[in-house]
């Protein structure tokens, strides 16, 4: 079979959550490994693993059912100490994670076939064979133990359906059953050999919040016991199912099933319970176990604490023991914390009428300056003011709920970072340790999801061309081993994401060379860039310091993809890089992008209104004749206490009539840009202002000079200008 029929409504809660326990198993693969001694931070690997298996089992998603079997079994050799977690099971787990991923995503993109890829039954082969030849303690290939088992249930399912449907002779029934269960490898209690190491009697067992020690663990005694009741089994496992379906603890259901219906089916069959057929069971049990959150071993106690619990206790103990009681209660009902699943578009339509809010506060502000330049009573200009604040208090707090409610963690992207540089560090045969800070970081989704493209190039562009080989390190004094350090950070407005390197860095003399090489510039111009300027041709369309094209890099584009990215999210980026020590690229984003409010400067040339972001802003001045100039390859520019910034005239790029057409007699807008420096020529700086600002359309999107438009207090329309995107359009530099 090569394709699933699969409710649509089910199969997008299933890929919802196949994410986030993609998520989980990433993240705490990161734990493992920084700590590999340390065997408790591998239970959430497997919970994740395992409960992606019977959740695809539950759906008919069998490649994906066996790939996370095996994964699975490679983790449960890890969890019982039989195998050791060393830098080649680590690189397993992390290549699995990522094979598992691309399952996910093509089932999210519609393709419901249920077979590998070839490169996935490869990896597949090369697992089972290595665990076979390195020893497994659990059974490398899924076609061992617990294959035969599973087997073994399918064929008993049948054997009593059939007998039920056609009254066949009891004798002969058990006969054909003790057939099928002589076939199994089964270590009786006394025998020597293999054999599955059985899970450890838990102290307790809890998921999501709820407590299943009583049902789960009185079930785990009952088969345990030397005489099996099953008809106290059965309550047992009665009162788990109805813990289950009381809290809708749908992951859960499809391990549940299994064990109960395996039961159910030998319990109604009226067969005696062998030790064979309750060993079954109690596998099926364990395999439900061993997908929650259990406590193994009790924690040691403190000396003295036998003692302390042998004495009588004082008075007023009691009164002491209900007010702790209270407290653990009401800690639990804080760790339930209630959600609530909304659709992006209603949230997305809630921030558009947040954002008409904030250009109504604006018109307020325009208008209280126009009411205060008027002969209006005093008391009445206090009396607006004051509703005029509270007003833009009340919109700056929904505002704020509102991007909080569309705000997710930044875990999830970096964890895929670290995966992308292992594959990468193997592919190009280097050697490179990943340090992720800023993990808890959160930010509209909106960007997340927009930000893993340009970080994705970015980090390719460090493997790649920025870390040398271990050879080329210790030739240079470095260790063999590379850094890459990806940092994110936040403050009330920005995101940053900080990515480091301590490779060779970027020379600006070869970015000149090569510049000049590919026709994007005379060697005059390349010569009269600075370091920086030079360094900021990374992001040029086509450009590329590769000798030749590879998988990786060569091409010209991952850069200007980031350069693309980021200026669509109304983003900033920085580059420093020093010859031998390496390179420090920093992306700045605003925090939301759905609703795009920025506080920016309005300006004026001629008769049309322009808005740059303060943040790109450094300073505005009125420039003397004496600090204008024209150089050659540079154009006009300004000299001002030592420093050479060139300068762009709006008006000839807009076409525009000016007011001001000398510099001299206008003004000039300082603006930080990936390029460097430089200063716009505009007529008149109308003041500072909050602004929502708006997509133009599909037909403007190309024009990255132009980042939106924003409505203005007295009703005017206003462009907002990318000033990275300005400076590329002025001095050509997209080649």
């Amino acid at each position: 079979m090569s394709e699933m029929e699969l409710d649509e409504g089910l199969l997008q809660d299933f890929i919802t959550e196949s994410k986030d326990l993609m998520e989980e198993y990433t993240s705490s693969l990161s734990a493992f490994e920084a700590d590999p001694t340390n065997l408790d931070t591998i239970n959430p690997v497997f919970r994740a693993a395992h409960t992606l298996k019977g959740s695809s089992a539950f759906f008919g998603l069998n490649h994906i059912k066996n790939f996370a079997h095996k994964l699975e079994n490679l983790l449960d050799d890890i969890r019982h100490a039989t195998r050791k977690a060393d830098p080649k099971a680590i690189e397993y787990l992390y290549l699995a994670g990522n094979h598992l991923k691309a399952m996910f995503d093509r089932l999210s993109a519609g393709d419901t076939s249920v077979n590998l890829t070839p490169d996935e039954e490869a990896f597949q082969d090369e697992l089972v064979k290595w665990m076979e030849e390195t020893g497994s303690g659990g059974g490398a290939g899924g076609g061992g133990q617990g294959a035969n088992f599973e087997s073994a249930c399918v064929s008993i399912k049948s054997l009593l359906a059939d007998a039920m449907e056609s009254g066949k002779d009891t004798d002969q029934l058990i006969q054909d059953i003790t057939d099928v269960i002589n076939t199994l490898p089964i270590k009786l209690e006394g025998q020597s050999g293999g054999g599955s190491e059985t899970l450890p009697r838990p102290k307790s067992v809890h998921y999501k919040g709820i407590d299943f020690t009583e049902c789960l663990l009185g079930a785990y005694d009952v088969i345990s016991a030397p005489t099996f009741d099953p008809k106290a089994f059965d309550g047992y496992l009665k009162q788990a199912g109805n813990l289950i379906e009381e809290n809708s603890l749908d992951d859960l259901v499809p391990h549940y099933q299994v064990a109960q219906e395996d039961f159910t089916a030998v319990y109604e069959s009226g067969l005696d319970f062998d030790p064979i057929l309750v060993g079954l069971i109690k596998n099926k049990l364990e395999d439900l176990l061993k997908g929650m959150d259990l406590t193994l071993h009790e924690e040691e106690p403190a000396p003295g604490a036998e003692e302390e619990a042998a004495l009588p206790e004082a008075e007023g103990d009691e009164e002491h023991k209900g007010a702790d009681a209270k407290a653990d209660e009401s800690s639990k009902a804080k760790q339930e914390r209630k959600t609530m699943r909304i659709s992006e578009e209603k949230v997305d339509g809630f921030m558009s009428y947040v954002g008409e809010l904030i250009v109504t506060a604006e018109t307020f502000n325009y208008l209280q300056k126009t009411i205060e330049q008027e002969k209006v009573n005093p008391n009445t200009i206090r009396a607006f003011k004051n509703a005029n604040q509270a007003f833009r208090e009340l919109s700056d707090e929904l505002q704020e709920s509102l991007m909080e409610i569309r705000r997710v963690p930044i875990k999830g992207i970096l964890q895929k970072v670290n995966m992308m540089a292992r594959e990468l560090s193997h592919q190009l045969g280097k050697q490179v340790k990943v340090q992720l800070d800023g993990q808890d970081v959160q930010l509209d989704k909106s960007i997340a999801e927009s930000l893993e493209a340009p970080l994705v190039h970015v980090v390719r562009n460090s493997m790649d061309h920025g870390f040398e080989s271990p050879d080329d390190r210790l030739a240079a004094g470095k260790p063999p081993e590379g850094l890459l350090r990806v940092s994110a950070s936040a403050d009330k407005e920005f995101f940053y994401m900080v990515v480091e390197d301590d490779g060779k860095g970027i020379d600006p003399d070869v970015m000149r060379t090569v510049a000049v090489t590919k026709g994007m510039m005379s060697e005059t111009q390349a010569s009269s860039l600075t370091d920086k300027e030079a360094i900021g041709l990374i992001f040029g369309a086509g450009f590329s310091t590769a000798k030749e094209i590879t998988d990786v890099s060569g091409r010209g584009v991952g850069m200007d993809v980031v350069r693309t990215n980021i200026n669509s999210l109304n983003g900033s980026i920085n580059v420093d890089s020093k010859v031998g020590h390496g390179t420090t690229i920093t992306l700045k984003i605003p925090l939301s992008v759905t609703l795009q409010v920025i506080k920016a400067l309005h300006v004026r040339v001629g008769k049309a209104n322009f808005i740059i972001s303060l943040e790109e802003i450094l300073e505005s001045l009125r420039p003397t004749p004496e600090e204008l100039s024209t150089v050659e390859g540079r154009g006009l520019i300004l000299n001002r206490r030592g420093q050479i910034t060139p300068l762009i005239k709006l008006y000839e790029l807009f076409d525009l009539e000016p007011e001001h057409p000398d510099p001299s007699d206008g003004l000039l807008v300082m603006v930080e840009t990936t390029a460097g420096r430089y200063a716009l020529l505009v007529d008149e700086v109308m003041g500072q202002q909050q602004v929502v600002v708006k997509e133009l359309g599909e037909q403007f999107k190309r024009l990255n000079f132009l980042a939106g438009s924003a409505l203005l207090g007295d009703g005017g329309l206003g462009l907002v200008l990318a000033a990275d995107g300005i400076v590329r359009l002025a001095f050509g530099l997209d080649g």
